[in-house]
């Protein structure tokens, strides 16, 4: 397994605008495993090559998420028949249009409300270099519209009103200021040696000398 960090907003490489991918290259081969390994421990649904990092036109699609059988599932080079590969995939004709809540692994903690088309025409290269070209439904042409969005550098938080997208960038600052701050309270209590130790017995300035007019007391005795 070759699971990669998945990047999050506000990584600089997420607004980046991906290039053509060569389905035969050697290091493809690699990616397509990264992407699914990476997908499949993530638990999303669909993963972009540029939330890993990597600027190139690639997409995979957990299938079985979205009720639509892979038409590559009988490709030898696939080893899991869910996972449907896109290269250099480009959008068509489209009709009518849906809103929708999605979430994505780069905006983490939230969904948005995002309004796709319904129905689109998709042209790609399969993981064996054949172009191909379908009509997709939805929820299947939702997803695809979502994942060649990372293509072209734009995140759910681009397809939103203003106001929305500024107070989802507030909550998530402020869930990572919180987890960051929980962090250090952890690694704080781990390092200090005095945790787990018994706090002295500090006694008040009246008790102090309470004990020391008892003891002359008894010395006089």
């Amino acid at each position: 397994m070759s699971y990669r960090n998945i990047l999050e907003w506000p990584n600089p490489n997420l607004k980046k605008v991906s290039e053509d991918i060569d389905a035969a290259d050697e290091g493809t081969t690699t990616l397509v495993k990264d992407l699914i390994d990476t997908l499949n421990v993530a638990g999303g649904a669909g993963l972009a090559a540029p939330q890993i990092g990597v600027t190139k036109r690639a997409v995979v699609l957990d299938v079985s998420k979205f009720n639509f059988e892979n038409p590559e599932k009988d490709s030898d080079a696939l080893e899991d028949k869910n996972m449907w590969v896109l290269f250099n995939p480009r959008l068509g004709d489209t009709e009518g249009s849906v809103k929708w809540e999605e979430g994505c692994l780069s905006v983490p903690w939230h969904t948005l409300s995002v309004e796709r088309s319904r129905i689109l025409n998709l042209t790609y290269t399969n993981i064996d270099g054949e172009e191909k070209s379908m009509s997709l439904d939805m929820p299947i042409s939702l997803a695809v519209q979502h994942e060649c969005d990372h293509l072209d550098g734009k995140l759910i938080l681009d397809r939103v009103s203003r106001l929305v997208s500024r107070r989802t960038r507030k909550s998530i600052q402020k869930k990572r200021k919180k987890l960051e701050a929980t962090r250090k309270a952890l690694l704080s209590s781990v390092e200090d040696p005095t945790v787990g130790k018994p706090k002295a017995n500090r006694l008040g300035r009246k008790e102090i000398q309470k004990r020391k007019k008892r003891k002359r007391m008894n010395r006089v005795r």
